[in-house]
């Protein structure tokens, strides 16, 4: 925290001042006189805002980065190794006695020389102090000298060198631009034209032309197909016309168109005819002749008609067959028509495709290496363009010149002797302090209540002003100023009590251990202004002075030491005994008795307990002044037999980690309630971080 340095100056203000002002008068007299007398050797050189240019406007020119960027550049060139290195081999700087008295001449003179550029203008300023002013003189020359060698007059020549890389760039384009030129040319004399435009219509006339043979192959390749189905189709039937059944009806067909068959059937009708009508007319039962002749011709001819049929049917099979086998002689020749057609459709269909993919690839180049061609001729140009110019250009003038040389100074420099004797006052006065603030925040002492509360988190029930030895001794007089301080003091103890009362209402926190870390933190002060506050509100207190190796009540309160706790401890008297009354109404005291290690084994044995119990049972509370924590262990005794442990902090003597190193002490033996009153200077402030400020009488 910042602050706590200011509150350790605060304390230590005096001594602080005194040691810095004594520092600072010794320092700053011996910087004066030490620094001596220096001379200061200055060069100029002028570093225009913008690159200088005779007609054009290069490459080089368009690409200036901003005028600040460049001026630090430039500073830190000049300060660069390379160009000290190439100063410092400079056979009148190498000799020179500056030089040879360093170890690191390099690093030397990168720390002492001064580059700038006064009131922010185009002059650069290289500037050296020294004891010798002919040697500063030298030195900022060569600086100079080598700066102008290798850095200005090394850009110049990057620029030379451009021109020749330019030159080499614009013959190898040039060289390609002719490469390229010629490979067109044959390609489009390959092609009949170099025009895309043409390329295209002829890619697609080809395409047109292959949808029409890949329209026309596509018919074929159906046609051919319908006929291959038929000619497995015919030969499947031929193979099958042995088994083929012919109907009655298609017999009778093939009969009509038969005369021999018709004039079969004709008899066939007629002698069926006569029969029946010689059989009409012969008597039934008797036996004619004529009947059994008639039957005898029917049979002749139906055996005539029969035999006539198997004939037909041998007829209409060889029929058959001849028509399937002529059927299939004319699929044949035209599966072979189409078969040839299909190749010859094929052949061209292929021929028409590398037609329109060689068109159609041949325009993508065409066109691509035209592009090409035209890029190339601008880069060509460009290239050219930029070669003329660098050309005008190289006879401009540099854009960094030298306008003053350096020589050797005749006055001393002064300027830095007043500022460095000053800077020493200023730092042999801030040393001391500084010290002495490094060293007293390291005890990390209290400054505020928020450094008990918020960094110790350990509550804060009330402050106590910090009164003046003097007004101690008076707090009786009449006068405004003591009646103040009696005022300041009474009503924050009031406000103390006023907080046990109420915890002792919720949590019947009745008896209270006050104690700190160390000793000479203000506890007892804190333990008797609670007790006679809780007095004045009419509630009976007594205080027990536990702090048996340094007692003090005895002597506040005008009281013999003994019989007192330690004689109780002995078991020497009983509570009634160790108990007096003092001139303040309400409140009584319980001094320390004589102490021994017979007191301090009953201590730790527990016999603190009994004592409590027994004043519980007398007075409203009871408040015990023990001894510090950290140095003695009569406290850890005493505080397992108490309710509540108050915590004295006295600003600026406290320290925070004893704090806490004595409540962890305390929470080891069973101490939850632990809280603290802060007591500092008797500023409002102090009371107005604890949200109260009391009023003073006029």
């Amino acid at each position: 925290d910042p602050t706590a340095y200011l509150h350790a100056l605060r304390r230590h203000w005096v001594i602080a001042t005194g040691l810095g002002l004594l520092v600072a008068i010794l320092v700053g007299p011996a910087a004066w006189f030490v620094y001596g007398p220096r001379y200061s050797a200055n060069a100029l050189l002028r570093i225009a805002a913008e690159e200088q240019t005779l007609v054009f406007q290069t490459a080089e020119n368009t690409a200036q980065t901003e005028f600040d960027i460049y001026k630090g550049t430039q500073r830190q060139r000049v300060k660069s190794r390379f160009v000290l290195t190439a100063a410092l081999r400079k056979p009148e700087v190498s000799k020179l006695e500056c030089i040879r008295r360093q170890e690191d001449p390099i690093a030397w003179l990168a720390e002492e020389l001064s580059v700038g550029f006064p009131g922010k203008a185009e002059i650069m300023e290289v500037s050296l102090a020294g004891d010798n002013p002919q040697e500063v003189a030298t030195l900022v020359g060569a600086v100079v000298g080598a700066y102008v060698e290798e850095v200005v007059n090394a850009e110049q020549n990057q620029r030379r060198h451009r021109l020749d890389e330019l030159d080499r760039v614009y013959a190898d384009k040039e060289t390609e631009v002719r490469t390229k030129r010629t490979d067109f040319k044959k390609l489009a004399e390959q092609l009949g034209t170099g025009d895309s435009v043409a390329l295209s219509l002829k890619q697609q006339n080809a395409l047109q032309e292959l949808a029409s043979y890949r329209s026309e192959l596509m018919a074929v390749q159906f046609r051919l197909l319908r006929a291959k189905g038929e000619l497995e189709a015919g030969r499947a039937s031929l193979e099958g016309t042995d088994d083929y059944e012919i109907s009655e009806i298609e017999l009778d067909s093939y009969a009509q168109a038969d005369p021999v068959t018709r004039r079969l059937q004709a008899e066939l009708f007629f002698r069926r005819s006569d029969a029946a009508y010689t059989a009409a007319a012969t008597v039934v039962g008797t036996k004619s002749p004529y009947v059994e002749r008639h039957r005898r011709d029917i049979q002749l001819v139906e055996d005539q008609y029969n035999a006539m049929g198997e004939e037909l049917r041998e007829k209409i099979q060889r029929k058959r067959q001849l028509d399937i086998q002529n059927n299939l002689r004319e699929l044949e020749i035209q599966v072979d028509i189409l078969t040839t057609q299909e190749a010859q459709l094929e052949d061209d269909v292929d021929l028409k495709r590398k037609e329109a993919e060689k068109y159609g690839g041949s325009s993508i180049d065409v066109e691509m290496m035209r592009s090409e061609i035209e890029h190339l001729n601008q880069v060509l140009t460009g290239i050219a363009n930029e070669r003329e110019r660098l050309k005008v250009e190289l006879r401009s003038t540099s854009r960094i010149t030298v306008i003053q040389e350096a020589e050797p100074p005749e006055t001393t420099d002064r300027t830095a002797r007043l500022p460095l004797a000053t800077l020493a006052v200023l730092m042999g006065m801030a040393l001391p302090a500084c010290c002495i603030a490094w060293w007293d925040t390291r005890a990390q002492r209290i400054n505020s209540a928020t450094d008990v509360s918020k960094g110790l988190g350990l509550p804060v029930i009330g402050a106590m002003p910090v009164i003046p030895t003097q007004a101690i001794r008076q707090l009786g007089s009449p006068s405004t100023r003591h009646i103040n301080w009696h005022t300041r003091l009474t009503e924050s103890a009031d406000g103390i009590a006023a907080r046990l009362l109420r915890k002792a209402q919720l949590e019947q926190t009745r008896v209270v251990l006050i104690t700190s870390p160390m000793g000479g933190e203000g506890k007892t002060t804190l333990a008797t202004q609670i007790a006679m506050s809780l007095a004045r509100s009419e509630h009976s207190a007594v205080l027990v002075d536990f702090d048996l190796r340094r007692p003090a009540f005895d002597e506040i309160f005008g009281l013999p030491l003994k019989p007192g706790v330690s004689e109780f401890l002995r078991g020497e008297n009983d509570v009634a005994e160790v108990v007096q009354r003092t001139a303040t109404n309400d409140l009584s005291v319980v001094t320390a008795g004589r102490w021994d290690r017979q007191a301090l084994t009953a201590l730790a044995g527990g016999a603190a307990g009994a004592l409590f119990e027994k004043l519980r049972e007398e007075f409203d509370f009871v408040l015990v002044d023990a001894s510090p924590v950290l140095p003695v262990a009569d406290t850890r005794f005493v505080s397992q037999h108490v309710d509540a442990v108050l915590f004295s902090v006295l600003r600026d003597v406290s320290q925070a980690p004893k704090i806490s190193a004595a409540c962890e002490i305390l929470k080891g033996f069973g101490v939850r309630n632990m809280e603290a009153v802060m007591t500092g200077p008797s500023e409002s402030g102090r009371y107005k971080d604890l949200g109260y400020e009391p009023r003073l009488p006029a």
